[in-house]
């Protein structure tokens, strides 16, 4: 199964898995040599796939799903389609052509509409649910002379007016590869994106590459002071794990003097 070497090793591993508990539902070969199928996720909602053979190996598979592209639940269908007919992509003889051609189209419209719908479904406001006192943290740290950033969580306290005292780290690369938590917010995937793909978040799970990286933040990096700059304005970044520590961003440019004195043995200071 060459197409397989289309995706990371974290998609497979979760696309097994959802094969394996039985989240793969119909599939329909077409005449056009395309799959057409559904897949569940971990909380029962249904995606539907559209995935064609391009060419050669390579795979071109549409989702429902936010990832949209090649996901977990495209490979899934395709690893249990082989199984099932030991090649991807083969027409299942029982089924006429007339009928299987009819199936193929009402599935396509189908799929054309939850697309539609799954946009709306799926996005989410950068508001907090009511009921969601968790907030996600950024901690702006200094290593090597450099800046790095941790994650924390922390939680509204009771009053509504702040966040209790006590904060914890939270290894969102590695929570962030089955659902996503509702205290996590639009915003906070692109940051957390650009931070991982530009090597900045210290603290987490392991992860030396942009496949190693959760899909759901496979997103192109923008590194420099605008992200700093987006990072305050969540106004969830502090400088150490002390609520006490909040950072705000500011305009304000203060004037610096740079002076160049030179000692009498030569040194420059």
């Amino acid at each position: 199964m060459n197409f397989l070497k289309q995706f990371d090793s974290r998609t497979l591993e979760r696309a097994r898995s959802y094969v394996n508990k039985g989240y793969v539902g119909e599939l329909i070969g077409s005449p056009q040599n395309n799959l057409l199928s559904e897949v569940r996720n971990e909380s029962g909602v249904v995606y539907r796939q559209r995935i064609q053979a391009a060419s050669g190996d390579t795979i071109d598979g549409d989702c429902t799903c936010p990832v949209a592209y090649n996901c977990k639940h495209v490979a899934a269908a395709l690893i249990s389609w082989a199984g099932m007919n030991g090649s991807v992509l083969r027409d299942k003889p029982q089924i006429s052509h007339r009928m299987l051609t009819w199936i193929a189209r009402t599935n396509e419209l189908a799929l054309d509409g939850d697309q539609t719908n799954a946009k709306s479904d799926e996005e989410r406001p950068e508001d907090y649910p009511p009921k969601t006192k968790e907030r996600l943290l950024y901690v702006l740290e200094r290593s090597g002379g450099g800046l790095s950033v941790s994650i924390w969580k922390g939680r509204v306290n009771a009053q509504g007016t702040g966040l209790n005292v006590s904060m914890q780290r939270y290894n969102i690369l590695q929570n962030l590869r089955s659902s996503i938590p509702k205290f996590i917010r639009p915003i906070d995937l692109v940051l957390v994106s650009e931070l991982a793909q530009a090597k900045l978040i210290v603290g987490q799970y392991s992860y030396g590459s942009y496949t190693d990286i959760p899909e759901v933040l496979r997103h192109s990096p923008t590194v420099g002071t605008d992200l700093i700059e987006r990072i305050c304005k969540t106004e969830r970044c502090f400088s150490n794990n002390d609520i006490s520590s909040k950072l705000v961003w500011s305009e304000e440019n203060r004037p610096v003097d740079l002076t160049w004195n030179v000692g009498a043995s030569d040194h420059s200071a």
